[in-house]
């Protein structure tokens, strides 16, 4: 026993509980290590499975994990790799009744604390627990959250900030969700630049390669492998040290994804044509517009891939962050290399009030666009904008000279304020309770998200803003059922 275990030993009762998690296949064991850590001033909690021990740590504090290596279904590893993925990263003491140099390595390397093996020794075990607390409780210290080279408004900007920062410090795989045109691969760089990864950034789209290129592109080729192969690098070489983004991972066919997985497991590839296995050395961000859970559902992807997929990012649609569309035509108005006229205010709120179903690849392209159309001596107007925009509007508050969006039972002249265009809304309650006229035009609004979205649910979700699980809630209470999806809008 080291020096470092022992004086951990002698201070070892915390004025504060340490929560330790035990996680081991055989109850008696977890029995034996709760009863003694409990004995000596800890605070134990114990599951059987690698699944149980997932959902606890999402839903439960606990400052060290004690986890056997060899379960079923889930195991030791994905509990450790889930528990370094956490924005505040929790310590794992790693047990196993097959130890050898192989597993201790391996669990090392993917940050384990420590490696201990069965039979165990109780002092060896809680002294484990305690160097595991005392160093990462060492390491939690305020970092400064580097200048972002992401533009946007701080009300968004500045909390994604930090949460990329908490990111970019992980190794864990990441996958970028979020409509076409976000910015995923500018989000993806910013991450590999926050990072402590020396190596280079390599992005590949996964979509826009045929299956058997991207093959040989991804994991490199020796000369034989197929008529034309010659010894050839692939990505994986290429960006070893470094991060490799994997735009359109939803695009990848089953034969592919199943390689892919093998290398988040198990650290390792082959090229094409060989045999000899190499290790990777590389940080995996993924992104995809699809939404993964249905491509599960469906099983188009695979599900052991998904959950492999640790650490999910959603970027927000352009049409969700009017307050950007300022930031960004100015950003854009200044790397353009010919002139583009400053925006009327009227032409900037139009703009802040149309959808962006490009998003902000679109509102570039209209940059350049105007770089090479617009007349230089005067200033772009919402006249000049038609052309190049359609009327789809965003329900954002109303400025300058942009038409506001109305109710279609408002009348002309001196009739009452604009109101909210939605389903079943109206000014007059009509004998209704005030809680029956919200929850009437509620339901018609989750209803009619329903049926733009085909009734999946996570997508309806994100566009309405809430959690997937408060949707379904509201459905319940509302009473939408599948009857309400599936009927004809009556739009």
């Amino acid at each position: 026993m080291t020096s470092a275990m022992l004086s951990a030993i002698e201070g070892s009762s915390p004025q504060e509980q340490i929560r330790v998690l035990i996680v081991d296949d055989e109850d008696p064991i977890c029995r034996t290590l709760s009863r003694d850590l409990r004995l000596n001033g800890y605070a134990p909690t114990t599951v059987n499975g690698g699944a149980d021990a997932i959902d606890l740590i999402n839903s439960e504090p606990f400052d060290v994990i004690v986890c056997d290596l060899l379960m079923p279904e889930v195991d030791g590893l994905d509990v450790l790799r889930y528990a370094r993925s956490r924005p505040t990263p929790i310590p794992v003491v790693m047990i196993t009744a097959y130890g050898n140099i192989g597993s201790a390595v391996k669990a090392m390397k993917e940050g384990a604390s420590d490696f201990i093996t069965k039979p165990l020794d109780n002092i060896e075990v809680r002294a484990a627990v305690q160097v595991a607390f005392n160093q990462n409780t060492n390491k939690r210290r305020p970092q400064a959250v580097a200048e972002s080279r992401l533009v946007g408004s701080k009300r968004w900007l500045e909390p994604f900030n930090e949460l990329l920062q908490k990111v970019a410090n992980s190794n864990s795989t990441v996958l970028l969700t979020g409509e076409t045109g976000t910015g995923k691969t500018e989000v993806a760089k910013e991450i590999a630049r926050l990072s402590s990864r020396p190596g280079k950034f390599h992005a590949l789209n996964c979509a826009a390669i045929p299956e058997t290129l991207l093959e040989a592109r991804l994991f490199g080729t020796v000369k034989g492998a197929y008529t034309g192969a010659e010894d050839k690098a692939g990505v994986l070489e290429d960006t070893a040290g470094g991060t490799l983004f994997l735009d359109e991972i939803g695009e990848l066919k089953p034969e592919l994804q199943a390689k892919l997985l093998h290398v988040l497991q198990e650290k390792t590839f082959t090229r094409l044509g060989t045999t000899t296995e190499q290790r990777a050395d590389v940080r995996f961000i993924t992104a995809t517009n699809r939404d993964l859970e249905a491509e599960v559902a469906s099983g188009n992807f695979r599900k052991d891939l998904y959950f492999r997929l640790q650490v999910t990012l959603e970027i927000p649609p352009l049409k969700n962050r009017p307050e950007d569309v300022p930031l960004l035509l100015e950003h854009f108005r200044n790397l353009c290399e010919d002139h583009v006229p400053e925006f009327t205010p009227e032409a900037i709120t139009m703009l802040q009030r149309y959808e962006w179903p490009g998003n902000i690849r679109e509102l570039r392209n209209l940059i350049e666009r105007f770089a090479v159309f617009a007349e230089k001596d005067r200033p772009i107007t919402p006249e000049d904008l038609e052309v190049h925009v359609s009327r789809s509007t965003c329900d954002v508050p109303a400025m300058g000279a942009v038409p506001l969006v109305r109710s279609g039972h408002e009348a002309d002249g001196d009739g009452p304020e604009p109101t909210p265009s939605g389903p079943a809304f109206a000014l007059d309650l009509d004998g209704q309770s005030l809680e029956d006229a919200v929850n009437g035009y509620m339901r018609g609004v989750i209803v009619r998200a329903l049926r733009r979205n085909k009734g999946n649910k996570s997508k309806t979700a994100r566009e309405l803003q809430m959690k997937r699980t408060t949707l379904i809630e509201r459905c319940h209470k509302l009473d939408i059922t599948d009857d309400d999806i599936d009927g004809d809008d009556d739009d």
